[in-house]
């Protein structure tokens, strides 16, 4: 199984992000014509925009052997994303989702959207570092 994953990993180009499987078929889900989470998707505009998205979440899925919702969720897998789909998914995703007992993978995905939409941020040192300076340099006062 970690070779199909490797393999997944090395086919996608550009960004990428950990996803399980409870997050890939939340994805599937809100891709589908019946969520009506995106407005005025018809058939026609989900087979076109957002058919190589979902193909891809089932390129990874179709990777785990039980294949089934019952199976122990699959290890996160990288999953190639582009900054505008991540931007629409973290619109379209609900905040709170689970399959049937399971965990929150709703809230866990659209963290991990906001991850990877979010600059990174600097370490704390250099945050705490600069805010010192630019007050130091606030409070000094004029030479006379």
């Amino acid at each position: 199984m970690k070779k199909a994953w490797e393999d997944i990993v090395e086919a996608a180009t550009g960004p990428m992000i950990d996803l399980d499987r409870g997050e890939l078929l939340l994805l599937d889900w809100v891709l589908c014509a019946q969520s009506r989470l995106i407005p005025n998707a018809d058939l026609d505009y989900l087979l076109g925009a957002w058919h190589d998205f979902r193909l891809s979440i089932w390129s990874v899925l179709n990777t785990d052997p039980m294949n089934d919702l019952t199976s122990p969720s699959i290890p996160a897998a990288k999953f190639h994303i582009t900054e505008s789909e991540a931007k629409a998914l973290l619109a379209l995703t609900p905040t709170t989702f689970r399959w049937g007992t399971g965990p929150d993978c709703g809230y866990s995905l659209k963290q991990k959207l906001a991850k990877f939409l979010l600059p990174q941020e600097e370490s704390h040192g250099d945050k705490d570092e600069a805010k010192t300076d630019n007050q130091a340099a606030a409070n000094a006062k004029p030479a006379n």
